[in-house]
Protein backbone atom coordinates (compact mmCIF):
# COMPACT_ATOMS: atom_id res chain seq x y z
CA UNK A 1 0.00 0.00 0.00
CA UNK A 2 1.16 3.49 -0.75
CA UNK A 3 0.41 6.75 0.97
CA UNK A 4 -1.36 9.65 -0.67
CA UNK A 5 -2.47 12.99 0.70
CA UNK A 6 -6.15 13.54 1.34
CA UNK A 7 -7.82 16.81 2.38
CA UNK A 8 -9.13 16.97 5.94
CA UNK A 9 -9.24 20.70 6.65
CA UNK A 10 -9.24 23.73 4.30
CA UNK A 11 -5.57 24.29 5.03
CA UNK A 12 -4.47 20.91 6.43
CA UNK A 13 -3.94 17.49 4.90
CA UNK A 14 -3.71 13.97 6.28
CA UNK A 15 -2.21 10.72 5.01
CA UNK A 16 -4.60 8.17 3.53
CA UNK A 17 -4.17 4.72 2.02
CA UNK A 18 -4.53 3.78 -1.62
CA UNK A 19 -3.70 0.88 -3.89
CA UNK A 20 -0.11 0.11 -4.81
CA UNK A 21 1.33 0.96 -7.19
CA UNK A 22 -0.68 4.16 -7.68
CA UNK A 23 -1.54 4.91 -11.28
CA UNK A 24 -1.08 8.23 -13.03
CA UNK A 25 -4.63 9.33 -12.29
CA UNK A 26 -4.17 8.79 -8.52
CA UNK A 27 -1.08 10.96 -8.45
CA UNK A 28 -2.65 13.56 -10.69
CA UNK A 29 -5.80 13.69 -8.53
CA UNK A 30 -3.75 14.26 -5.38
CA UNK A 31 -1.66 17.02 -6.95
CA UNK A 32 -4.75 18.65 -8.40
CA UNK A 33 -6.56 18.47 -5.05
CA UNK A 34 -3.65 20.08 -3.25
CA UNK A 35 -3.40 22.78 -5.90
CA UNK A 36 -7.13 23.61 -5.85
CA UNK A 37 -7.27 23.64 -2.05
CA UNK A 38 -4.25 25.89 -1.76
CA UNK A 39 -5.41 28.31 -4.42
CA UNK A 40 -9.10 28.48 -3.52
CA UNK A 41 -8.78 28.54 0.29
CA UNK A 42 -5.38 29.85 1.30
CA UNK A 43 -5.23 32.62 -1.29
CA UNK A 44 -8.69 34.04 -0.42
CA UNK A 45 -7.67 34.18 3.25
CA UNK A 46 -4.66 36.26 2.30
CA UNK A 47 -6.81 38.46 0.11
CA UNK A 48 -9.33 38.96 2.91
CA UNK A 49 -6.56 40.30 5.11
CA UNK A 50 -5.49 42.75 2.40
CA UNK A 51 -8.90 43.53 0.90
CA UNK A 52 -8.58 47.21 1.60
CA UNK A 53 -5.24 47.39 -0.16
CA UNK A 54 -6.30 45.39 -3.23
CA UNK A 55 -9.83 46.75 -3.43
CA UNK A 56 -11.26 43.47 -4.80
CA UNK A 57 -13.57 40.68 -3.66
CA UNK A 58 -11.50 37.69 -2.59
CA UNK A 59 -14.36 35.20 -2.94
CA UNK A 60 -14.79 36.00 -6.62
CA UNK A 61 -11.06 35.69 -7.21
CA UNK A 62 -10.96 32.32 -5.46
CA UNK A 63 -13.86 30.96 -7.51
CA UNK A 64 -12.30 32.11 -10.78
CA UNK A 65 -8.96 30.52 -9.90
CA UNK A 66 -10.74 27.28 -8.98
CA UNK A 67 -12.50 27.25 -12.36
CA UNK A 68 -9.19 27.82 -14.15
CA UNK A 69 -7.59 24.99 -12.19
CA UNK A 70 -10.42 22.61 -13.05
CA UNK A 71 -10.10 23.54 -16.72
CA UNK A 72 -6.38 22.76 -16.52
CA UNK A 73 -7.23 19.35 -15.05
CA UNK A 74 -9.67 18.60 -17.88
CA UNK A 75 -7.14 19.78 -20.47
CA UNK A 76 -4.45 17.51 -19.04
CA UNK A 77 -6.85 14.55 -19.08
CA UNK A 78 -7.82 15.26 -22.70
CA UNK A 79 -4.16 15.53 -23.62
CA UNK A 80 -3.49 12.12 -22.07
CA UNK A 81 -6.41 10.59 -23.98
CA UNK A 82 -5.19 12.12 -27.25
CA UNK A 83 -1.70 10.77 -26.58
CA UNK A 84 -3.13 7.27 -26.14
CA UNK A 85 -5.22 7.63 -29.29
CA UNK A 86 -2.20 8.80 -31.25
CA UNK A 87 -0.47 5.49 -30.59
CA UNK A 88 -3.30 3.85 -32.53
CA UNK A 89 -3.52 6.52 -35.22
CA UNK A 90 0.22 6.26 -35.75
CA UNK A 91 -0.32 2.89 -37.40
CA UNK A 92 -2.78 4.40 -39.85
CA UNK A 93 -0.37 7.25 -40.51
CA UNK A 94 2.35 4.73 -41.31
CA UNK A 95 -0.01 2.88 -43.68
CA UNK A 96 -0.80 6.06 -45.61
CA UNK A 97 2.88 7.01 -45.68
CA UNK A 98 3.89 3.61 -47.06
CA UNK A 99 1.03 3.63 -49.58
CA UNK A 100 2.16 7.03 -50.88
CA UNK A 101 5.74 5.76 -51.14
CA UNK A 102 4.54 2.71 -53.09
CA UNK A 103 2.69 4.98 -55.52
CA UNK A 104 5.75 7.14 -56.09
CA UNK A 105 8.24 4.30 -56.47
CA UNK A 106 5.96 1.96 -58.41
CA UNK A 107 4.90 4.57 -60.94
CA UNK A 108 8.47 5.77 -61.31
CA UNK A 109 9.53 2.24 -62.22
CA UNK A 110 6.56 1.90 -64.59
CA UNK A 111 7.41 5.14 -66.40
CA UNK A 112 11.01 4.07 -66.93
CA UNK A 113 9.99 0.61 -68.12
CA UNK A 114 7.53 2.08 -70.62
CA UNK A 115 10.19 4.36 -72.02
CA UNK A 116 12.80 1.60 -72.27
CA UNK A 117 10.69 -1.30 -73.54
CA UNK A 118 8.47 0.56 -76.02
CA UNK A 119 9.99 2.34 -79.03
CA UNK A 120 7.15 3.53 -81.24
CA UNK A 121 7.84 4.47 -84.85
CA UNK A 122 4.49 5.98 -85.78
CA UNK A 123 2.95 9.27 -84.60
CA UNK A 124 0.06 7.35 -83.08
CA UNK A 125 2.42 5.15 -81.09
CA UNK A 126 4.43 8.17 -79.90
CA UNK A 127 1.24 9.86 -78.78
CA UNK A 128 0.02 6.76 -76.93
CA UNK A 129 3.32 6.26 -75.12
CA UNK A 130 3.63 9.93 -74.18
CA UNK A 131 0.04 10.06 -72.94
CA UNK A 132 0.49 6.93 -70.80
CA UNK A 133 3.62 8.36 -69.18
CA UNK A 134 1.88 11.69 -68.58
CA UNK A 135 -1.10 10.02 -66.91
CA UNK A 136 1.22 8.14 -64.56
CA UNK A 137 3.06 11.35 -63.78
CA UNK A 138 0.05 13.63 -63.34
CA UNK A 139 -2.18 11.31 -61.34
CA UNK A 140 -0.32 8.58 -59.50
CA UNK A 141 3.13 10.05 -58.95
CA UNK A 142 1.67 13.44 -58.07
CA UNK A 143 -0.67 11.78 -55.57
CA UNK A 144 2.22 9.81 -54.09
CA UNK A 145 4.37 12.91 -53.69
CA UNK A 146 1.56 14.87 -52.03
CA UNK A 147 0.83 11.92 -49.74
CA UNK A 148 4.48 11.59 -48.75
CA UNK A 149 4.80 15.29 -47.95
CA UNK A 150 1.54 15.51 -45.99
CA UNK A 151 2.20 12.41 -43.90
CA UNK A 152 5.79 13.55 -43.31
CA UNK A 153 4.51 16.88 -42.01
CA UNK A 154 2.14 15.04 -39.66
CA UNK A 155 5.02 12.84 -38.49
CA UNK A 156 7.15 15.90 -37.81
CA UNK A 157 4.50 18.02 -36.11
CA UNK A 158 2.51 15.51 -34.04
CA UNK A 159 4.78 12.55 -33.28
CA UNK A 160 7.98 11.98 -31.34
CA UNK A 161 10.10 11.98 -34.51
CA UNK A 162 9.94 15.70 -35.21
CA UNK A 163 11.35 17.28 -38.35
CA UNK A 164 15.09 17.48 -37.71
CA UNK A 165 15.68 15.62 -34.44
CA UNK A 166 17.87 13.09 -36.21
CA UNK A 167 20.41 13.55 -38.98
CA UNK A 168 18.81 10.82 -41.06
CA UNK A 169 15.49 12.69 -40.97
CA UNK A 170 17.22 15.83 -42.20
CA UNK A 171 18.82 13.88 -45.06
CA UNK A 172 15.43 12.42 -46.00
CA UNK A 173 13.87 15.87 -46.13
CA UNK A 174 16.72 17.18 -48.29
CA UNK A 175 16.50 14.25 -50.72
CA UNK A 176 12.72 14.55 -50.91
CA UNK A 177 12.93 18.25 -51.73
CA UNK A 178 15.60 17.53 -54.37
CA UNK A 179 13.40 14.87 -56.00
CA UNK A 180 10.38 17.16 -56.00
CA UNK A 181 12.42 19.91 -57.66
CA UNK A 182 13.79 17.49 -60.27
CA UNK A 183 10.30 16.32 -61.10
CA UNK A 184 8.84 19.81 -61.14
CA UNK A 185 11.57 21.69 -63.03
CA UNK A 186 13.16 19.04 -65.27
CA UNK A 187 11.09 15.91 -65.76
CA UNK A 188 7.64 17.48 -65.63
CA UNK A 189 8.15 19.79 -68.62
CA UNK A 190 9.81 16.96 -70.58
CA UNK A 191 6.87 14.62 -69.99
CA UNK A 192 4.23 17.25 -70.76
CA UNK A 193 6.21 18.50 -73.74
CA UNK A 194 5.70 15.20 -75.56
CA UNK A 195 1.90 15.19 -75.43
CA UNK A 196 0.44 16.95 -78.47
CA UNK A 197 -1.81 16.37 -81.44
CA UNK A 198 -0.75 13.49 -83.65
CA UNK A 199 0.33 15.84 -86.45
CA UNK A 200 2.87 17.42 -84.11
CA UNK A 201 4.99 14.24 -84.02
CA UNK A 202 5.51 14.31 -87.77
CA UNK A 203 7.40 17.61 -87.73
CA UNK A 204 8.83 17.69 -84.18
CA UNK A 205 10.46 14.30 -83.78
CA UNK A 206 13.70 15.93 -82.66
CA UNK A 207 11.92 17.64 -79.77
CA UNK A 208 10.21 14.35 -78.93
CA UNK A 209 13.52 12.49 -78.80
CA UNK A 210 15.12 15.27 -76.76
CA UNK A 211 12.38 15.09 -74.16
CA UNK A 212 12.75 11.31 -74.01
CA UNK A 213 16.49 11.74 -73.48
CA UNK A 214 15.86 14.08 -70.54
CA UNK A 215 13.55 11.49 -68.98
CA UNK A 216 16.09 8.75 -69.69
CA UNK A 217 18.74 10.64 -67.70
CA UNK A 218 16.75 11.94 -64.77
CA UNK A 219 14.31 9.04 -64.41
CA UNK A 220 16.94 6.57 -63.13
CA UNK A 221 18.38 9.31 -60.90
CA UNK A 222 14.95 9.72 -59.32
CA UNK A 223 14.68 5.98 -58.73
CA UNK A 224 18.16 5.90 -57.21
CA UNK A 225 17.30 8.71 -54.81
CA UNK A 226 14.04 6.97 -53.89
CA UNK A 227 15.98 3.78 -53.13
CA UNK A 228 18.39 5.75 -50.93
CA UNK A 229 15.46 7.28 -49.02
CA UNK A 230 13.96 3.82 -48.45
CA UNK A 231 17.30 2.48 -47.17
CA UNK A 232 17.68 5.44 -44.83
CA UNK A 233 14.14 4.92 -43.53
CA UNK A 234 14.85 1.29 -42.72
CA UNK A 235 18.34 1.52 -41.19
CA UNK A 236 18.07 5.05 -39.69
CA UNK A 237 21.80 5.84 -39.73
CA UNK A 238 23.56 8.87 -38.21
CA UNK A 239 21.49 8.85 -35.05
CA UNK A 240 22.12 11.78 -32.74
CA UNK A 241 23.07 10.83 -29.19
CA UNK A 242 20.67 12.09 -26.58
CA UNK A 243 17.87 12.44 -29.15
CA UNK A 244 16.97 8.83 -29.71
CA UNK A 245 13.38 8.81 -30.92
Amino acid sequence: MANIIQKKHPTKFKIAKCRYPPNVFDVFAVIHQMFVTSITEILPQVLYRHAVVFGIKPDAVGRKICVISNHCCIFALKRRIMKTANSVNLKWLKIFHLFAAILWIGCGIAMNLLRVTITPTTPEGMFTLSLAIKILDDLLIFGGVIGIILTAIVYGAWTKWGFFKQHWLTVKWILTIVMVLIGWIIMGPAVKGNVHEIDWYMVNQDVYNRNLAVSAIWGPIQLLLLAVVVIISVFKPWKTKGKQA
